[in-house]
C-alpha cells in the first residue's frame, strides 16, 4: 500500500482536474456543464464560474488532505531506525578503537 497510494492519488487527482476539459462534449452530469446552464439562465456568468472553480478546489483540497493521510499512515515504521542510548555507545566505542589503531586488522 505504501507504493500503491501515491500514484493512484495523483491519477484521481488527474481525473478531477480533466473533468474540467469536458465542457466541449455535452455531459449533462459534469458539473462544470451544469454550471454553465445555471449561468445562461440566469444571465451571471462570472458568479457561476467562481462557484465552479469553489467546487473544484474544495474537492481537490479534501482529496489531497486524504492522500496526505494515507500516505502517512501506510509510511509509519518504515525509515531511518535510531539507535538506543547502549547501541550508541557500542558504536561510538569501536569507532575510537578502529581510529586509533587498536582493532589488530592492520596488515
Amino acid at each position: 500500500m505504501r507504493v500503491i497510494v501515491p500514484p493512484t492519488g495523483n491519477e484521481l487527482m488527474s481525473m478531477l482536474k480533466d473533468t474540467s476539459l469536458l465542457i466541449g462534449i455535452p455531459v449533462g452530469a459534469e458539473l462544470f456543464f451544469q454550471l454553465s446552464a445555471v449561468g445562461a439562465r440566469t444571465f451571471q456568468v462570472f458568479p457561476v464560474l467562481v462557484a465552479a472553480v469553489l467546487w473544484y478546489m474544495i474537492i481537490g483540497s479534501i482529496l489531497m488532505v486524504g492522500q496526505h493521510f494515507l500516505e502517512k499512515r501506510f509510511n509509519r515504521g518504515y525509515g531511518a531506525r535510531r539507535a538506543t542510548p547502549k547501541e550508541s555507545e557500542i558504536a561510538a566505542s569501536v569507532g575510537a578503537a578502529g581510529a586509533t589503531g587498536a582493532g589488530g586488522g592492520d596488515v
